[in-house]
Protein backbone atom coordinates (compact mmCIF):
# COMPACT_ATOMS: atom_id res chain seq x y z
CA UNK A 1 0.00 0.00 0.00
CA UNK A 2 0.84 3.34 -0.65
CA UNK A 3 1.86 5.59 2.36
CA UNK A 4 1.49 9.50 2.33
CA UNK A 5 2.97 11.79 4.72
CA UNK A 6 0.98 14.13 7.12
CA UNK A 7 3.79 14.73 9.20
CA UNK A 8 2.41 12.64 11.92
CA UNK A 9 5.07 9.60 13.05
CA UNK A 10 4.78 5.90 12.48
CA UNK A 11 4.71 5.75 16.53
CA UNK A 12 1.85 8.37 16.80
CA UNK A 13 -0.52 7.38 14.14
CA UNK A 14 -0.12 3.82 15.44
CA UNK A 15 -0.64 4.78 18.91
CA UNK A 16 -3.52 7.31 18.01
CA UNK A 17 -5.07 4.69 16.30
CA UNK A 18 -5.16 2.41 19.48
CA UNK A 19 -6.89 4.85 21.04
CA UNK A 20 -9.67 5.63 18.43
CA UNK A 21 -10.15 1.90 17.90
CA UNK A 22 -11.19 1.84 21.38
CA UNK A 23 -13.20 4.56 21.26
CA UNK A 24 -15.46 3.13 17.87
CA UNK A 25 -15.71 0.34 20.02
CA UNK A 26 -17.42 2.20 22.59
CA UNK A 27 -19.70 4.04 20.14
CA UNK A 28 -20.40 0.69 18.68
CA UNK A 29 -21.71 -0.49 21.64
CA UNK A 30 -23.73 2.71 22.74
CA UNK A 31 -25.01 2.64 19.11
CA UNK A 32 -26.61 -0.73 19.78
CA UNK A 33 -27.69 -0.13 23.06
CA UNK A 34 -29.31 2.95 21.85
CA UNK A 35 -30.97 0.90 19.36
CA UNK A 36 -32.29 -1.77 21.88
CA UNK A 37 -33.69 1.43 24.41
CA UNK A 38 -35.76 2.60 20.94
CA UNK A 39 -37.15 -0.20 20.49
CA UNK A 40 -37.60 -1.54 23.71
CA UNK A 41 -39.10 1.42 25.26
CA UNK A 42 -42.64 1.60 26.95
CA UNK A 43 -44.65 3.93 29.17
CA UNK A 44 -45.88 7.05 29.35
CA UNK A 45 -42.98 8.76 28.19
CA UNK A 46 -42.74 6.56 25.05
CA UNK A 47 -42.86 9.27 22.42
CA UNK A 48 -40.41 11.75 23.73
CA UNK A 49 -37.69 9.01 24.98
CA UNK A 50 -38.71 6.85 21.21
CA UNK A 51 -37.52 9.84 19.31
CA UNK A 52 -34.66 10.57 21.79
CA UNK A 53 -32.66 7.33 21.48
CA UNK A 54 -33.15 7.99 17.61
CA UNK A 55 -31.37 11.16 18.10
CA UNK A 56 -28.74 9.54 19.65
CA UNK A 57 -28.34 6.21 17.48
CA UNK A 58 -28.20 9.00 14.65
CA UNK A 59 -25.54 11.30 16.11
CA UNK A 60 -23.61 7.63 17.29
CA UNK A 61 -24.09 6.15 14.21
CA UNK A 62 -21.80 9.38 12.36
CA UNK A 63 -19.22 9.30 14.86
CA UNK A 64 -18.54 5.93 14.40
CA UNK A 65 -18.32 6.39 11.19
CA UNK A 66 -15.97 9.28 11.31
CA UNK A 67 -14.13 7.53 14.03
CA UNK A 68 -13.54 4.43 11.58
CA UNK A 69 -12.47 6.99 9.26
CA UNK A 70 -9.96 8.77 11.34
CA UNK A 71 -8.36 5.77 11.94
CA UNK A 72 -8.26 5.15 8.11
CA UNK A 73 -6.37 8.88 7.40
CA UNK A 74 -3.78 7.73 10.04
CA UNK A 75 -3.26 4.19 7.82
CA UNK A 76 -3.63 1.58 10.26
CA UNK A 77 -6.72 -1.15 9.76
CA UNK A 78 -10.11 -0.24 10.86
CA UNK A 79 -11.93 -3.30 12.89
CA UNK A 80 -15.48 -3.78 11.73
CA UNK A 81 -17.17 -7.04 13.65
CA UNK A 82 -18.95 -7.49 16.44
CA UNK A 83 -16.41 -9.42 18.46
CA UNK A 84 -13.90 -7.06 17.64
CA UNK A 85 -16.13 -4.39 18.73
CA UNK A 86 -16.86 -6.05 22.11
CA UNK A 87 -13.18 -6.96 22.72
CA UNK A 88 -11.74 -3.52 22.71
CA UNK A 89 -15.03 -1.75 24.51
CA UNK A 90 -14.57 -0.72 27.97
CA UNK A 91 -18.53 -0.34 27.98
CA UNK A 92 -20.48 -3.37 29.20
CA UNK A 93 -23.37 -4.08 26.06
CA UNK A 94 -25.82 -5.22 28.67
CA UNK A 95 -28.14 -8.09 29.02
CA UNK A 96 -31.45 -9.66 27.99
CA UNK A 97 -32.66 -7.50 31.14
CA UNK A 98 -32.36 -4.39 29.09
CA UNK A 99 -35.99 -5.18 27.69
CA UNK A 100 -36.85 -5.09 31.26
CA UNK A 101 -35.72 -1.79 32.04
CA UNK A 102 -38.21 1.27 32.75
CA UNK A 103 -37.70 4.24 30.87
CA UNK A 104 -35.48 6.00 33.88
CA UNK A 105 -33.19 3.08 34.17
CA UNK A 106 -32.79 3.13 30.22
CA UNK A 107 -31.73 6.68 30.76
CA UNK A 108 -29.28 5.93 33.47
CA UNK A 109 -27.44 3.70 32.04
CA UNK A 110 -27.16 5.70 28.63
CA UNK A 111 -25.96 8.23 30.19
CA UNK A 112 -23.12 6.13 32.36
CA UNK A 113 -22.35 5.19 29.10
CA UNK A 114 -22.24 8.65 27.05
CA UNK A 115 -20.18 9.89 30.30
CA UNK A 116 -17.98 7.13 30.06
CA UNK A 117 -17.41 7.71 26.28
CA UNK A 118 -16.63 11.43 26.74
CA UNK A 119 -14.31 10.72 29.85
CA UNK A 120 -12.17 8.70 27.15
CA UNK A 121 -12.54 10.91 24.36
CA UNK A 122 -11.35 13.59 26.83
CA UNK A 123 -7.99 11.87 27.80
CA UNK A 124 -7.06 11.07 24.20
CA UNK A 125 -7.68 15.01 23.35
CA UNK A 126 -5.00 15.55 26.41
CA UNK A 127 -2.49 13.02 24.29
CA UNK A 128 -3.23 13.98 21.04
CA UNK A 129 -2.22 17.80 22.62
CA UNK A 130 1.10 16.88 23.51
CA UNK A 131 4.57 16.94 21.93
CA UNK A 132 4.65 13.10 21.98
CA UNK A 133 1.56 12.02 20.89
CA UNK A 134 0.70 15.31 18.73
CA UNK A 135 -1.78 15.39 15.98
CA UNK A 136 -3.90 18.51 16.20
CA UNK A 137 -6.58 17.06 13.30
CA UNK A 138 -7.90 13.76 15.70
CA UNK A 139 -7.84 16.65 18.81
CA UNK A 140 -9.83 18.88 16.71
CA UNK A 141 -12.06 15.64 15.77
CA UNK A 142 -12.83 14.17 19.21
CA UNK A 143 -13.37 18.01 20.89
CA UNK A 144 -16.12 18.40 18.49
CA UNK A 145 -17.35 15.08 18.84
CA UNK A 146 -17.12 15.74 22.72
CA UNK A 147 -19.12 18.72 22.52
CA UNK A 148 -21.94 17.18 20.72
CA UNK A 149 -21.80 14.04 22.95
CA UNK A 150 -21.94 16.47 26.29
CA UNK A 151 -25.15 17.81 24.56
CA UNK A 152 -26.98 14.66 23.73
CA UNK A 153 -25.76 14.11 27.79
CA UNK A 154 -27.58 17.08 29.03
CA UNK A 155 -30.55 16.11 26.76
CA UNK A 156 -30.74 12.51 28.60
CA UNK A 157 -30.28 14.22 31.95
CA UNK A 158 -33.22 16.77 31.33
CA UNK A 159 -35.45 13.45 31.11
CA UNK A 160 -34.02 11.41 33.83
CA UNK A 161 -36.91 11.78 37.22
Amino acid sequence: MKKFDVGISEETGTFVATQLTVILSDEYVVFTKLLKFHWNIKGPFFGPLHALFKEGYDMIFEAIDDTAERIAQLQKPVIGTLKEFLHYSRISEGGDDAMLLNANQMLMEISKDLQSLICQMRVVVEMTSTTQYSDCATNNFLTDLVQRLEKYLWKIYSHIE
